[in-house]
């Protein structure tokens, strides 16, 4: 949405021919409140990182452990009727834990997609023009800036952390395959 607003932003100033001085005062203002804005969600993220961050590891490792204890039971060879709420109730929280690393990636990925953005936009200005230079800053602020979901300092929270979780699942499913069958 920050991207859209900085795509709108830049565009009046460009389709404004003669590019006077009050079009680009305002410009400049509208990309120093994005910036403004920017930082603002970073500083967010941040917060969220510290409130949330043990409660996202908890759900992450409640997920593995109630996944691993179902295998378990069904290697085990409990009873189907017992094992159909269980399974259930897991796929409730593996949806869950998709949707928040989903949403959490998805926010990545917008904070990087800025800065292309920004450089993109600044070539359609001259070298000495307030625009440009308030977009590089903008640039250069979200690659130091970037949003970061990170749970409690251990992992970041991306897509790419449901792929782990599967493959410390599978592991764990050989691992008990073979404790079972040697008992």
């Amino acid at each position: 949405m920050l991207n859209k607003k900085l795509e709108r932003v830049v565009d009046r100033s460009v389709e404004d021919k003669f590019m006077n001085k009050d079009v680009v005062t305002v410009t400049v203002k509208q990309l120093k409140k994005i910036k403004l804005l920017y930082r603002d969600i970073t500083d967010l993220v941040e917060k969220e990182n510290s409130l949330v961050g043990w409660q996202i590891f908890c759900l992450m490792a409640y997920t593995l452990l109630y996944a691993l204890s179902l295998l378990n039971s069904v290697l085990v060879g409990e009873s189907i009727q017992s094992l159909k709420s269980d399974a259930v109730g897991l796929l409730i929280i593996i949806i869950y834990d998709f949707y928040v690393a989903l949403s959490c990636d998805l926010t990545n990925y917008e904070g990087k997609k800025i800065i292309k953005l920004c450089y993109n936009l600044e070539e359609k200005f001259s070298m000495n023009s307030p625009i440009r230079h308030e977009l590089l800053e903008l640039a250069e602020q979200a690659k130091f800036f970037a949003p970061r979901f990170v749970s409690v300092g251990l992992f970041d929270i991306k897509r790419k952390m449901l792929l782990s979780m599967m493959t410390t699942i599978t592991t764990y499913i050989i691992v008990i395959i073979q404790y079972n069958n040697v008992l």
